[in-house]
């Protein structure tokens, strides 16, 4: 949060690579933005618990996330919500050929 802060401050622009699974993880993020009059966009992967797995097991086992991470994780997984006003929601799926597309 200071580091967001931080960068706002400064006038820079700023996305935040995390998963913030609920509403109330993005809470925090939300309320500087907002202090700061950031636009605030949010890219939502719905979930795919299969995919998810698979891709996870799939990775080096030094970036491996442990599986009850990775379970806990999807279990608490909320989509944006109208109440949080994001300025923008755009829906990211897996294409099965290693890609994304974006709506």
């Amino acid at each position: 949060m200071a580091l967001l802060t931080e960068l706002l401050t400064a006038q820079r622009n700023v996305a935040v690579d995390n998963t913030n699974p609920s509403i109330a993880d993005r809470r925090g993020l939300l309320a500087i933005a907002r202090e700061y009059g950031a636009h605030t966009v949010a890219y939502w992967f719905p979930p795919d618990r299969d995919g998810s797995v698979a891709r996870n097991a799939a990775r080096p086992p030094k970036t491996r996330v442990p599986d009850v991470g990775l379970y806990d994780t999807l279990k608490r997984l909320m989509g944006p919500h109208p109440a949080e006003r994001f300025d923008a929601v755009y829906v990211v799926r897996f294409d099965g050929e290693g890609g994304f597309t974006v709506e």
